[in-house]
């Protein structure tokens, strides 16, 4: 329980920090999904290691599946922020490379983590909390949990949904670009 609490504690302590750098460097309407975003994760932390003292695995499990695709997804957010910063420069080309060769994997991992098990674990969040977790975690508290969690993972299909249709569009203008 001692590691599960330091973990708790390091990943909390991070989205502070994270908050903090957001909240200095706002960009407007256009931040505030992901504001809200961290900010509902730093409750869910901090009720798991604070209110319930209970819950740990399926929070872990939960910013690990939510982890698994950010090596990818930052490839692919600097090689498409780069490419559209200035696309006359050699920098940018390579970059605009490397956002198209990760594009389509990333989307897929994306995809098969936010659509296929972030909610398998939210299912077995309440099956568990159907019985499992009776007495241990307050009925209040594990609802807010699968509704935040639930809400962020509705929030991550429907962005990844919009960047496949993205890819799709680009595709059809190649192939009709070609045709012509």
């Amino acid at each position: 329980m001692k590691f599960q609490n330091i973990v708790l504690d390091f990943n909390a302590a991070y989205f502070v920090v994270d908050l903090l750098h957001l909240v200095a460097f706002f960009n407007g309407a256009g931040d505030l999904p992901f504001v809200l975003h961290q900010l509902a994760t730093l409750v869910v932390l901090l009720t798991c290691r604070h209110a319930t003292v209970h819950g740990v695995v399926t929070v872990l499990a939960l910013l690990a599946l939510a982890e698994a695709t950010s090596a990818l997804q930052n490839a692919w957010a600097l090689g498409c922020a780069r490419r559209r910063s200035d696309s006359s420069s050699v920098h940018a080309r390579v970059a605009e490379r490397a956002c198209d060769a990760v594009s389509v994997s990333f989307y897929g991992m994306y995809s098969v983590v936010q659509g296929l098990l972030r909610p398998y674990v939210v299912f077995r969040m309440v099956f568990y909390s159907r019985g499992g977790a009776e007495g241990a975690i307050a009925t209040w508290i594990w609802v807010s949990w699968v509704v935040v969690v639930s809400m962020a993972i509705a929030g991550s299909i429907v962005w990844v949904s919009n960047l496949w249709i993205e890819v799709q569009r680009e595709r059809s203008r190649k192939v009709e670009q070609k045709i012509r």
